[in-house]
């Protein structure tokens, strides 16, 4: 997905995976060949920048305010991982229409929630298709409650955030 991605462009990326509390995330070691945008572990108070790739940290959650990312433990009785969703309803928040939310294959229902907030506030919602989904469940939840704005494998998801994120001005 990120090898297509210009490195260029009017958008931050940042990437919430679920793991195991005692498994270290590997993501930010896993994407850097594969983008020439930065990639980062994201940290309290980092302020989001375009052209930049943040990474969730392991056992951690994670909201954005004013721009800024807001970076804490993961409380330990929170047995369903919900990061996702809370991550997405402060963006839905802090960036209003200008939000986009992903959701790719996973687990569970995280995102969903958040997702339908994003949408509300006049974001938009990209869902993986979940045939084509490895782990079904996060997007058959999300189309199975609501219509995303875009509802495609993840090739169609990347060139239409290309055309979304471009710097070119879009006719009108």
């Amino acid at each position: 997905m990120f090898s297509r991605l210009p490195d260029h462009n009017n958008a931050a990326f940042i990437i919430i995976q679920h793991l195991h509390r005692n498994f270290r995330s590997l993501t930010d070691e896993l994407l850097t060949p594969f983008t020439k945008m930065p990639v980062q572990r994201a940290v309290e108070g980092m302020l989001i920048r375009p052209n930049c790739v943040y990474v969730l940290p392991e056992n951690k959650m994670m909201t954005v305010k004013v721009g800024c990312l807001i970076v804490t433990d993961r409380p330990p009785e929170q047995i369903i991982n919900r990061a996702v969703d809370i991550f997405f309803e402060s963006l839905s928040v802090d960036m209003q229409a200008r939000a986009i939310g992903v959701v790719l294959t996973g687990e569970g229902t995280d995102g969903t929630a958040g997702s339908y907030l994003i949408y509300k506030n006049g974001g938009i919602v990209m869902v993986q298709t979940p045939s084509t989904a490895e782990f079904k469940g996060m997007p058959q939840s999300l189309v199975s409650h609501y219509h995303p704005n875009f509802n495609m494998p993840i090739e169609g998801l990347v060139d239409t955030l290309i055309k979304l994120t471009s710097l070119e001005k879009q006719p009108d």
